[in-house]
């Protein structure tokens, strides 16, 4: 059984679980914000018959892709890169669409990733 590892999709994640190839998984979801119940998740293509996936934890709202830097990066050269790309994506550019399929960029608050930061593995 596999330690850990990055298999791609969030449903490929769902399957190695249910098939017991790994232990454990994780996936995005997306609660109703009053009942706080999964509206839809990355699980929902297997078209599951019986409840067979239990929410373990939720580890908050995260980004979903993020660019990372070095830490011997100076810090000005990581505020010149962030910028340019915030700037990048600032009109809704087509290129940066096509290019890395999004509508642009923005800084994450130190809180929005915090939740990541809390989640050990292993």
């Amino acid at each position: 059984m596999r330690r850990a590892a990055c298999l791609g999709t969030h449903a490929a994640a769902a399957r190695a679980v249910l098939a017991r190839r790994v232990n454990g998984g994780a996936t995005c979801a997306v609660l109703d914000a009053s009942t706080r119940k999964v509206r839809h998740a990355g699980w929902d293509e297997l078209e599951l018959t019986e409840p067979s996936v239990a929410q373990v934890t939720l580890a908050g709202t995260v980004p979903s892709d993020c660019i990372i830097a070095a830490s011997e990066l100076p810090p000005s050269s990581r505020s010149k890169v962030q910028s340019a790309l915030v700037d990048l994506g600032g009109a809704g550019s087509p290129a940066v669409q096509r290019v890395f399929r999004t509508v642009g960029f923005e800084v994450a608050s130190p809180g929005y990733v915090g939740a990541l930061s809390r989640l050990r593995v292993g």
